[in-house]
């Protein structure tokens, strides 16, 4: 088992290479590398201090802030095992997977206290609780997030990391009603980092916005490329075409992903003539499906700069991968059939079409897709 493909590792590479260059922006906050893993491993170490040890659970209910981006390398970092909560689930389901986790520390945004306060009665296994925001707000018994940082040593938390130990437990849904947690390995992140960099083609003059969730797969692989190539993210915390259309402009922003419906959003919205977005050349997109009517005018608007991928939190993220390069070459033939497709196999990932009996199917029939790579997770 080795400990190089880590997410520890990427904090490390950051500090080497990276340390002054700007990391997170999240409106007027911005925080550099080194402050990065500064704050990260003080989190790391004050939940070692709460005394959890090894695979111990951490869940977070917030929307997207620097604090969600922190818990994906702080948690994981200390050995710990970070559960991102879906902010929009209802109370009744965040309880849910809050058993299902076994999570021993919640951390709560201020925004989402009162969700909290409607299922606080059967929170008995939870042992401490970190409140986000206004120290002043912080309720009686909890402990503050940024009085945890200022206090706690910044010093690499004194546990040792592996490949594959437990990063985190993404719950998704899928095709069954009851959420279940695909288990995310420090391999399975570091992964969708390097291999993200290397299809982007990522480079020093880069731009990162997550503009999508950060409980979700197409929120988490864009700080995994960001953070993997060194390159600073800004952070949307939540999603409105207006506010993305002017954060691309403010920081001229090269790449990101998109939700299917935000890239609709964005091709549809009024104002977009309004704004300089000449600086984006590789916005991925997943999700669900867009129609070649939609993708052909989304490239007539803002040019080749859309690439197509395909995935699921089983493989967290990218599975497949519809490559500009592919695009102007089909359209250059007028094959505009492209756009409906998903692509070819993604960096260090292997996908197949088979049928009933686990046999390849040949090109153009319809069949069940398998996955399988350095993307796949532990199961669920």
């Amino acid at each position: 088992m080795g400990n190089f493909c880590t997410l520890r590792q990427m904090i490390i590479r950051n500090l080497e290479y990276n340390p002054d260059r700007t990391a997170l922006f999240e409106g007027e906050r911005k925080y550099s590398f080194k402050e990065f893993a500064d704050r990260t491993r003080s989190i790391g170490n004050a939940l070692l201090g709460f005394g959890l040890k090894k695979g111990d659970r951490v869940a977070i209910l917030s929307k997207n802030s620097i604090e969600n981006a922190e818990s994906y390398f702080s948690i994981p970092n200390a050995g710990l095992v970070m559960v991102m909560l879906n902010f929009r689930l209802a109370p009744p389901e965040i309880l849910s997977i809050l058993k299902d986790s076994g999570a021993s520390v919640l951390m709560v945004n201020e925004e989402y206290f009162p969700q909290y306060e409607q299922i606080k009665g059967e929170l008995d296994f939870v042992k401490k609780f970190i409140f986000i925001g206004d120290k002043a707000k912080t309720p009686a018994g909890w402990y503050h997030y940024e009085t945890l940082i200022a206090e706690t040593p910044s010093h690499e938390p004194e546990v040792e990391v592996f490949e594959e130990d437990l990063a985190a437990l993404m719950y998704t849904s899928g095709t069954t009603g009851a959420a279940k947690g695909c288990m995310a390995t420090h391999s399975n992140y570091y992964h969708a980092g390097r291999s993200l960099t290397l299809e982007m083609k990522m480079n020093r003059d880069d731009m990162g916005i997550i503009a999508s969730p950060l409980f979700h797969a197409t929120g988490e692989v864009v700080l995994m490329n960001d953070m993997y190539s060194g390159t600073p993210s800004v952070i949307l915390t939540a999603w409105d075409t207006v506010e993305f259309m002017r954060l691309v402009e403010k920081h001229k922003v090269t790449t990101g992903m998109l939700a299917t419906p935000m890239l609709l959003f964005l091709v549809q919205h009024p104002d977009a003539e309004k704004y300089n977005l000449s600086s984006l050349k590789k916005i991925f997109f997943a999700g669900a499906p867009v129609t070649p009517i939609v993708f052909q005018k989304a490239i007539e608007r803002f040019g080749n700069v859309f690439v197509h991928l395909f995935g699921t939190t089983e493989t967290v993220g990218q599975a497949t991968i519809l490559r500009t390069e592919e695009i102007a070459d089909a359209l250059k033939e007028g094959r505009t059939d492209i756009l409906a497709s998903c692509g070819r196999s993604f960096a260090d990932m292997q996908s197949q079409v088979v049928d009933e009996e686990d046999r390849p199917v040949p090109p153009g029939a319809v069949g069940e897709m398998r996955v399988r790579g350095l993307g796949t997770t532990r199961g669920d």
